[in-house]
Parts: C-alpha cells; structure tokens; sequence
C-alpha cells in the first residue's frame, strides 16, 4: 500500500497553558500522526497518554520544538498539550498518514541549529532501510512582527505553514522517495529572516506483505492399521518467522503475514512410498495452518486449521 497525506491541522497561541490540535479530517484507524509543538523554553511540556516522544530539540533563541507520534485509534476530536512555568506563546502541527506500517517509524534525526538570522531551515539527512519510505520533515524557527511564509525544499510537497499570533513557526513537507540512498539535508526558505531553528526528519515505512514458502518433508515410517498423527519436520529460513507446533500433525503458527505450501509424504507398513502435496494457503498473524494425517483406512486427509487446506 502506498503511502498518502491524510489531513493537517495547527494552532497558534500568544499566550496560553496549552495547545489544542484537532483531528485531521479524515483521520481513520491505523494512521500514522506526526506532532510539532514549539514553545519557550522557559516552559515545560506535558503530552497526551498515547503519543511517543523523538526530540525535544533547543535553539539558541530560547524556543524549543518537540516532536511526537502515535498510530490513530478511536481517536477523539483533538489532543492537548499541556505547559507549566512560562511565560511565551506556543504553536503545534499535526500531519496524518494513511497506508503506514503498524511499527511506522524507519528511522528518524534531529538538526542543528542555523546561524541567525537566516531565510534557511535545515531537516537533517537520513538513511532509510527501505526505497519507499516516506520522508516527513519539520522545521520550526521565531519570526518577527510578521508572519513568514514558507517555501518548500526541492522536490518536497508543503504541508503547513504555522505563522501568526505567537512567534513560533513551523513548517512541515513530505517527498515519497524512490531508493534507499541517504536523503541529503532539506532546506526551507522562509520569506522573511527569522531567528534560531530546529529541524526534524521522520521516515515512515509502507505496510509490508512478506512472502513464504515452506519446505515440509516427512520422516520415518507409518503404520497403517490405525488412525496416528505424522509430524513433518519445518525447515524455514527468512522473515516471516515460522514456529512449527508438533500436535498429532504440523502447525504452523506464522508472525507476519505469509503464502505458505508444503508437501509431505510417508511410507506405509508395507513398504511403499506415499506421496502428498497438502496445498497451499495464506497465513495471518494469530492464524495457523496444519498438515495432514493418515486414516486406517490409507485415506490422505488434510487438517483443520485458518487459512489452511
């Protein structure tokens, strides 16, 4: 599945104890949401239950943005940041992404901060693991009288653009990338100087389907005169992870999902070879599939089990 921008949504305060994001429209279980919230750093900050914490990131000018995320479910209709001690103003950003994995987060970096005063915001470089992550960057500064607007780095989609009552802006871009060589620094251009910067960069990774295939081989023999369960030796190499579960037939217990086949057989009491192929099924996390048994009357016959023969 690909990876798309849901919805954003900000906050702007001159003076408050608090910021309140609303929901981006849209949002819908499973999402991916990212959080910037800059403030004085005379204050000290307090998250909702839920969201992780990446950095808590300081410039020289006495303002800090911190960076958070969490994956949506049943969400209400907004979040709340808290603050003590002060005084100054606050703003935040929230962005939503669908199709992200459920461990979303590939890797992620914080910046330095720029010299001042400057038209530029740096996110730093990052290194993904995979050639279609996601590259999400955040840069927050302080404006002056004004409100700045920004200009998105090359290739990179603006998102938000947080100016106006407080001082504290932010702004957010995204790039779908195409390889898994190091992203290079992103820069901001902002219309006006600003003073001091932090800079954030979060690569989330797509939902991943793994693909499997088993080997089962059958060993020892069988006798036919009664009904008894043949366990089938796994050999299983890669990702997903296969547990086998010895119980009369095989079980194959699967952690991610995977397409699995296998094949057995048995020679019977009389010398000859039987030979099987069980078939073939898909396997989701918390399923299992199983492999076949023997009747007394020579009767091949599959096992139960979810997503099995």
């Amino acid at each position: 599945m690909t990876i798309a921008f849901r919805a954003g949504s900000t906050v702007n305060n001159t003076s408050s104890s608090s910021a309140v994001l609303n929901k981006p429209a849209g949002t819908a279980d499973g999402d991916v949401l990212i959080v910037a919230i800059a403030y004085n750093t005379g204050m000290t900050i307090s998250p909702p239950a839920g969201w992780t914490h990446l950095y808590g990131q300081s410039s020289a000018q006495a303002q800090k943005m911190d960076t958070y995320y969490k994956v949506a479910a049943s969400e209400g209709a907004s979040w709340t940041w808290t603050f003590t001690g002060g005084p100054g103003g606050n703003s935040g950003v929230v962005v939503g992404y669908s199709g992200c994995n459920a461990t979303p987060v590939d890797t992620s970096a914080q910046g330095t901060d720029a010299t001042n005063p400057t038209t530029s915001l740096i996110a730093p470089t990052v290194t993904p693991t995979k050639a279609t992550d996601m590259l999400v960057c955040l840069v927050n500064s302080v404006s002056g009288a004004s409100s700045p607007t920004f200009t998105a780095p090359t290739g990179m989609t603006l998102r938000t653009n947080v100016t106006g009552a407080s001082t504290y802006v932010i702004g957010t871009a995204e790039l779908q990338l195409a390889s898994s060589s190091a992203t290079g620094t992103e820069t901001f251009t902002v219309s006006q100087n600003v003073s001091g910067s932090n800079g954030v960069s979060v690569l989330l990774v797509g939902v991943i389907t793994n693909t499997k295939t088993l080997a089962v081989t059958s060993t020892g023999s069988m006798s036919l005169v009664r009904s008894i369960g043949k366990i089938f030796p796994v050999t299983s190499t890669g990702t997903p992870t296969i547990t086998p579960n010895s119980i009369w037939s095989k079980v194959l217990s699967v952690t991610g999902t995977a397409t699995a086949s296998w094949v057995g057989g048995f020679t019977s009491a009389f010398g000859k070879r039987l030979g099987f192929r069980m078939g073939a099924g898909t396997v989701t996390p918390g399923t299992s599939m199983k492999g076949g048994y023997v009747t007394p009357s020579t009767h091949m016959q599959g096992g139960p089990g979810t997503g099995g023969p």
